[in-house]
């Protein structure tokens, strides 16, 4: 069983990329799905999740979509106002 620790290279990451993958991730881990369970319901290669959640790959527009909407979650698009 992998470990829910966060990724070792997070600082790597600009902030509000980090700050989305891991809502994503702590999302997985509260529902208690594992990224191997999010990658059969989406379809993808198996240990692809855990290559978007460890920053060693990130996924393109749609896949973060339907990973989005695989933890039962919706995106929306908004104007950055800071």
């Amino acid at each position: 069983m992998k470990s829910d620790k966060p990724p070792p290279h997070l600082s790597q990451a600009p902030d509000w990329y980090r700050q989305l993958i891991l809502g994503l991730r702590q999302k997985r881990v509260d529902l208690g799905l594992s990224q191997f369970d999010i990658e059969m319901n989406m379809g993808c290669a198996q240990g692809l999740v855990s290559k978007w959640e460890c920053y060693d790959r990130r996924p393109t527009g749609y896949m973060l979509a339907l990973w989005v909407h695989e933890l039962g979650l919706t995106l929306h698009i908004a104007e950055d106002n800071s």
